[in-house]
C-alpha cells in the first residue's frame, strides 16, 4: 500500500509542473520613446511575478500591472550567453505592449534579470533581483 501511495505521488507530481518566476525590482526607468537623455534608475522593491504556465506576469507596484501574454517571439543568447526572450502582451486596459526578459549568464551579482515593457508612447524597464535578496 506504501509503495501504491508513493507511485501515485509521483505520477501526480509530473502533472503538476509549473514555470513561475519570482524576482524583486530593485531599480526601474520610463523612458520616452525617442528620449535619447541618460537613463534616471529610480530605487523600488516591487514584487514581479512571471507565471509562463498560466501566461501571466504580475508587477505588484503602486499600481499593479497584470499582463497576458499572447504569444511567445525570439529566443536567443547572445554573446555573453545572456538570454533573451521577447513576448506579445496585452495589460488589464487592453493594451499591447512587447515584453523582453533578458536573464544574464553570470548570476553573480545582484543583478539577475532585466524585465522591459515596450509600450507605443514609452518603454518601462525594471532591473531584477532574486527575492530572497
Amino acid at each position: 500500500m506504501k509503495y501504491l501511495f508513493v507511485m501515485g505521488l509521483c505520477l501526480y507530481s509530473c502533472f503538476c509542473y509549473s514555470q513561475v518566476y519570482k524576482f524583486k525590482a530593485f531599480e526601474s526607468t520610463v523612458i520616452a520613446n525617442g528620449d535619447d537623455s541618460p537613463i534616471k534608475w529610480k530605487e523600488c522593491d516591487i514584487l514581479t511575478v512571471i507565471n509562463i504556465t498560466k501566461n501571466k506576469i504580475q508587477i505588484y507596484a503602486k499600481h499593479n500591472v497584470d499582463l497576458d501574454l499572447i504569444s511567445k517571439g525570439g529566443f536567443e543568447k547572445d554573446a555573453e550567453q545572456n538570454i533573451h526572450v521577447t513576448y506579445k502582451a496585452v495589460d488589464e486596459g487592453g493594451v499591447r505592449c512587447t515584453i523582453e526578459l533578458v536573464i544574464f549568464d553570470n548570476q553573480d551579482g545582484r543583478h539577475k534579470a532585466t524585465l522591459s515593457l515596450q509600450y507605443s508612447d514609452a518603454h518601462i524597464v525594471y532591473r531584477l533581483k532574486n527575492t530572497d535578496e
